[in-house]
């Protein structure tokens, strides 16, 4: 079988695309359609901006996939930054605190098997399409540009399931990285986490990714999905590994002495984007659109930063452990 048969083989049906958008939109549809009308009554000029820039910046190819005007992002987003105060609320006050393995099990099995699909359409799609690793533009009549924007797209749209790694974290108790003090006992709270670095993340990562959909689904944003979606494996089945583990013996001293492996590698992956952007910033014709770049650039920069102190803070904390045990 050839590489492009194999692509060919794999490709994400547009029923797929179509039919999640319609879940999407049946679920949430009058409340998008609410939130829009309030946002044009209250930010005027705001929403008619963002409404002229999709239209005006709107890739061929993106013209033919769902969810991507400002609504939908808007609201999503929006839901995020309501949803974790609130259940992080609903936790301490309303319910007990829960467990959720089973559920958080199922969850990351789910974006296990997620991630390694989209890795492999997205890399297998790319090898098939594209002649060099980087500097690749969005040619909507290449045989696999609809492949690949489909692809791209549902990249950007599992960032929504994703947000549930922040719900369960609120409904199972975790302190949310505002509260330095527990109100109830008056105790400084233990470390966390529901992070700032945990929480900006899986915000802004949505957002970002609306706009590298709707501009440029295919090119270079290939390399930043699939190195994402790697990671995303090794990251998802180590949650769902370390879930059916048991609190001691081999698979748990193996998975405490690797787990901060996960964010070195997420670092390796930023750094990897960064590079990319800042090569591509440096052509002087380049084939995908250079504002994207100098996104990407800058939010990497700001992951490195925040990732590379969590990594050295918990290293610190961990170190300090282990010298207080040996006194």
């Amino acid at each position: 079988m050839s590489l492009q048969n194999f692509v060919e083989r794999i490709e994400l049906p547009d029923a797929v695309v179509y039919e999640t958008a319609r879940v999407f939109d049946n679920a949430f549809g009058p409340w998008i359609a609410l939130l829009e009308k309030a946002l044009y009554t209250v930010f005027p000029a705001g929403m008619q901006w963002m409404s002229d820039y999709t239209e005006n910046n709107a890739h061929p190819l993106s013209r033919k996939l769902p969810m991507l005007t400002p609504a939908p992002m808007l609201f999503a987003a929006l839901c995020y930054t309501v949803t974790v105060p609130f259940l992080c609320w609903m936790s301490r006050y309303v319910l007990p605190r829960l467990q959720l393995k089973a559920f958080s099990f199922v969850h990351s099995v789910f974006l296990t098997i997620l991630s390694a699909y989209m890795w492999v359409g997205i890399l297998s799609t790319a090898l098939a399409s594209y002649d060099s690793l980087w500097n690749q533009g969005v040619d909507p009549n290449s045989p696999n540009a609809w492949r690949m924007a489909k692809l791209i797209w549902l990249f950007y749209a599992s960032k929504i399931p994703e947000f549930m790694d922040t719900f369960i974290m609120c409904l199972k108790g975790q302190r949310p990285f505002w509260e330095k003090v527990d109100p109830a006992t008056g105790t400084t709270v233990e470390r966390s986490q529901l992070t700032f670095l945990h929480c900006y993340h899986h915000f802004s990562i949505f957002p970002i990714w609306y706009f590298v959909t709707l501009e440029g689904p295919g090119g270079d944003a290939c390399w930043s999905a699939q190195l994402n979606s790697w990671v995303h494996i090794i990251m998802y089945a180590y949650y769902s590994v370390s879930l059916v583990a048991g609190k001691e013996g081999g698979v748990r001293a193996f998975l405490n002495r690797h787990k901060f492996w996960i964010t070195r590698i997420q670092m390796l992956q930023f750094a990897s984007n960064n590079a990319q952007s800042f090569y591509l910033l440096t052509l002087e014709k380049n084939l995908y659109p250079r504002h994207l770049s100098v996104m990407l650039f800058f939010y990497m920069l700001t992951l490195l930063a925040l990732f590379g102190n969590f990594l050295l803070r918990n290293e610190g904390a961990k170190q300090k452990g282990s010298k207080a045990k040996r006194a």
